[in-house]
């Protein structure tokens, strides 16, 4: 029995001579990072590496989600309620594309800040509360009864079940 494998591989090196630099080494390389760096910092880094090394007919494809009477087709970027087509901001898009890709999950605020604001963002984590409303707002019959993304208390968000 044979095993193949293709992946991606991330080499990090101290550089001397870019002052005390880590140089994270790849086929499309991540960058040069101060160091020290944050764990966070590393796996976001190391994430976005493995987004941008998936097949390019994988991105092709047409993704739609739904969850009861909500739909999101990533291709397009819409929005359905039942027959109601929604507009979202880009940033309220991604965090529902986020919740509905794994319907269950629970998604820290600091998960959805990093992958939504990025990791250049140095704001406060209740950005994400703010969104969340606007974003119940728009898809929620109830905002304050919100069967489609609810809280889950001292740890984040998720999809209903």
């Amino acid at each position: 029995h044979q095993a193949t494998s293709s992946g991606t591989a991330c080499n990090l090196q101290f550089n001397r001579s870019t002052g005390g630099r880590f140089r994270q080494a790849t086929a499309s390389t991540l960058g040069v990072t101060p160091k020290p760096f944050s764990l966070r910092e590393l796996v976001a880094r190391i994430k976005a590496l493995l987004r941008r090394s998936k097949p390019a007919e994988a991105d092709k494809a047409v993704k739609v989600y739904q969850h009861g009477d909500l739909l999101i087709n990533l291709s397009e970027h819409r929005v359905m309620v039942g027959e109601r087509e929604v507009e979202l901001s880009p940033k309220e898009f991604k965090i529902l594309a986020m919740l509905m890709g794994q319907p269950g999950r629970v998604f820290s605020r600091e998960e959805l800040l990093e992958q939504v604001w990025g990791l250049d963002f140095y704001g406060d984590t209740k950005t994400v509360d703010v969104h969340i409303r606007w974003l119940r707002e728009k898809i929620e019959e109830d905002p304050s009864n919100p069967k489609y993304i609810q809280t889950v208390r001292g740890f984040g968000y998720r999809l209903g079940t």
